[in-house]
């Protein structure tokens, strides 16, 4: 089985079509955050998929490892992503996705052999549903309570991050769901991107090690490498290097 940490150093598509709505904004602005998330989800849950599903008024946007960039769909009650987004569950599980009326269209690829799907809600301030954090695995599975907090505490990260770029417009409040199912609220620096922890600010590196017990290693992108590379080709050429 070729898990999510391995795929999700593919080509995501090149974001060159036009931006024109908030929540493709908001994607966009947070990619960086969001796809380290999908990859934390493949190397800790050895998952398959993982996405992220933002409500609207009258629809839902996907964005997940199987999509170049964020797609809306028709909002509609069976929509897997809403119902794990609106739900009172902490975390919803769904087994034998074929078996159910559960409808993954909008997820687009990233759902297509899937049988096991489990998300929690991505909670803004005051107990406003963003929308909802998905894995996805070929195989059944149960998660375990290490599994459970992890896939929790990517959620917390993604809801703090999406907040930042979305508008009030953009959150749901469902009745008698403020969300005291002691889910922890993260805070991240907007412009340095770090994590408050204890009244510290600690790197994204630093925080995995020491919440999710996660080591890290580092690498450069083939983008970066070619950003670096020009800039060493400039200052070659006005004789700085």
């Amino acid at each position: 089985m070729v898990g999510l940490a391995t795929r999700i150093g593919e080509d995501f598509g090149s974001p060159e079509n036009e931006i024109t709505h908030e929540v493709e904004f908001a994607v966009e602005a947070s990619r960086a955050v969001v796809e380290q998330c999908f990859t934390l989800a493949g190397l800790l849950l050895d998952v398959d998929a993982a996405g992220i599903t933002i409500l609207e008024d009258n629809q839902v946007w996907h964005f997940n490892n199987g999509l170049s960039k964020a797609t809306a769909s028709k909002r509609i009650g069976s929509d897997l992503g809403f119902k794990m987004a609106t739900s009172s569950e902490q975390i919803t599980t769904v087994f034998n996705l074929e078996t159910n009326d559960h409808t993954v269209d909008g997820i687009g690829p990233a759902a297509e052999g899937m049988k096991f799907f489990a998300g929690t809600p991505l909670v803004a301030d005051h107990g406003t549903r963003i929308g909802a954090f998905w894995v996805a695995q070929a195989n059944n599975r149960i998660l375990s309570k290490d599994d459970r907090r992890q896939l929790t505490y990517l959620a917390g990260l993604l809801s703090v991050e999406l907040q930042c770029h979305l508008g009030n417009d953009n959150t749901t409040v469902l009745p008698g769901t403020d969300v005291e199912d002691g889910r922890e609220m993260l805070t991240i620096c907007s412009w340095s991107k770090r994590i408050r922890e204890n009244g510290a600010w600690l790197d994204f590196e630093e925080f995995l090690q020491r919440r999710l017990n996660v080591g890290v290693t580092h690498g450069i992108s083939e983008d970066c490498l070619e950003q670096m590379n020009q800039k060493l080709d400039n200052m070659s050429m006005l004789g700085r290097v």
